[in-house]
């Protein structure tokens, strides 16, 4: 009964990873890019949302133009192009984004759906193997790409974990 009252004190909480994944969603260059390719990444980022590839793909090419650094505009670049059948472009973007920030999970997965599309199974199996070390709790797709892979490879048992985790 703390009628009146706005501060509600429950104490000291604490919290901790349920897994010891070491990727993240984000990268940390992206702390460092300049407004106007902020501006046009998130542009980007909203018009891929609304399944508008084309036009998203255009701000996603002016944020690494005006900061080639941007790791996420790369992988955000490497998204469309492989939405708009450019896979050889998407390719080369997701490994630029790789190139500049090897612990961002995006891709990591991107390069291993690639090589599930094209069939790469052994190329599918590392990348993805290394996708879901990074980001264990959040990747459902990939660890259900990667016992796709492993199970095309023969490599049942692993195939079978990689479904158990998804």
């Amino acid at each position: 009964d703390r009628a009146g009252q706005n501060n509600y004190d429950v104490g000291v909480i604490v919290l901790h990873r349920i897994t010891a994944g070491e990727g993240h969603t984000v990268s940390v260059l992206a702390l460092k890019a300049p407004k106007d390719a902020r501006k046009s990444f998130e542009k980007g980022a909203s018009l891929a949302a609304a399944n508008k590839p084309a036009e998203a793909l255009t701000n996603f090419e002016t944020a690494v133009r005006l900061y080639p650094q941007y790791a996420d505009a790369w992988l955000g670049l490497g998204r469309m192009q492989w939405q708009l059948a450019q896979k050889d472009s998407a390719r080369e973007s997701f490994r630029k984004s790789m190139e500049l920030d090897n612990n961002l999970v995006g891709p990591w997965q991107g390069l291993g759906y690639l090589a599930c599309d094209d069939a790469k199974w052994e190329d599918a199996v590392r990348y993805l193997d290394q996708a879901v070390r990074l980001d264990p709790m959040d990747s459902p797709a990939a660890w259900y790409f990667n016992a796709l892979a492993n199970y095309n490879l023969g490599r049942f048992d692993r195939a079978e974990r990689s479904v158990r985790a998804e």
